[in-house]
């Protein structure tokens, strides 16, 4: 009895062990054609929200209970998501605000590319702080329809853009599959 208490402790150790939990983050940018602005929108989990806002701030963020979320979000946003524009200069950071859902919280922000993406890379560093594995998947809407997408993680927090291939091309689209946070193998 005592040999079969212990494979089987050992069996759903192992279990446990093995799933273990992915944090996932989903950034949608388009060009705003008229401002010549980036249009971003992120995707987090509620829960992996808090957890990197807590991280951040030294103390314990609820999303429905906190006043100055918005401060938060953007103090947050504006340090770990990044335009690095050709001259090395950072992108103008604009916020433009947030919705809220169940299992869903977006938020929106603007980013000022002076006019061209040529030279430009994004530096991507959401939920990295957190001490666990984190895949954080950028699409970018082209021009001409169809997407890119860019996926940032632990190995790669920076990826050049490149110009044609990037938001505001007029090259045939290139589709490619997008990793969204719900569909990433994580135990919850």
């Amino acid at each position: 009895m005592s040999f079969r208490f212990s494979l089987a402790a050992l069996a759903l150790a192992l279990i446990s062990m093995s799933m273990h939990h992915v944090l996932a983050t989903s950034v949608e940018i388009e060009l705003d054609s008229e401002s010549g602005k980036l249009e971003v929108a992120v995707f987090f989990t509620p829960r992996d929200l808090e957890a990197a806002l807590t991280a951040a701030n030294g103390r314990a963020i609820r999303l429905d209970k906190e006043d100055k979320l918005e401060q938060l979000l953007e103090t947050y946003l504006d340090a770990n998501f990044d335009l690095l524009l050709a001259d090395g200069s950072t992108a103008t950071f604009l916020w433009v605000g947030q919705e809220s859902e169940l299992r869903d919280f977006w938020v929106y922000f603007e980013l000022d590319a002076q006019g061209s993406l040529k030279g430009c890379s994004i530096q991507n560093t959401l939920l990295a702080g957190l001490g666990a594995e984190y895949i954080s998947t950028v699409t970018m809407a082209k021009a001409g329809g169809g997407k890119r997408s860019l996926r940032f993680d632990g190995h790669q927090k920076k990826l050049q853009l490149d110009e044609t291939q990037g938001v505001g091309d007029d090259h045939p689209a290139e589709s490619s599959s997008i990793t969204h946070p719900e569909s990433v193998g994580a135990a919850r």
